[in-house]
């Protein structure tokens, strides 16, 4: 999460609220998320973290990574994660599927 986290400025912190266990493109998987701060006393600068897909088995710890990183459209509230992580995995499926699309259709 930190490497994702890190653009310009490294985040100042990053703390676990949870995880989640959801389909993503057809099939059962983990997600573990974060609350991240660049500015810990300023709400304004804290985001929600995904870390994710992860395989249901605890001790498989391996991950595309493709939902990995950290939803930018609405500062970090506690009240609605669900709400953004749900947001997070739509755009990200969505852009697979745009990805997946035009791979098919590359004259490559």
């Amino acid at each position: 999460m930190f490497e994702e986290a890190y653009e310009d400025d490294a985040p100042e912190k990053i703390s676990f609220v949870g995880e989640r266990i959801t389909e993503f493109i057809g099939e059962k998987k983990k997600f573990y998320l974060y609350k991240v701060m660049y500015t810990e006393d300023d709400p304004e600068t804290q985001y929600l973290g995904i870390a994710g897909p992860y395989a249901l088995d605890s001790k498989d710890l391996n991950s595309s990574h493709d939902c990995t990183g950290l939803y930018w459209a609405e500062i970090y509230d506690a009240k609605q994660i669900d709400e953004f992580f749900k947001q997070h995995l739509k755009e990200t499926e969505d852009w697979l599927k745009e990805k997946e699309k035009k791979k098919k259709t590359s004259p490559n």
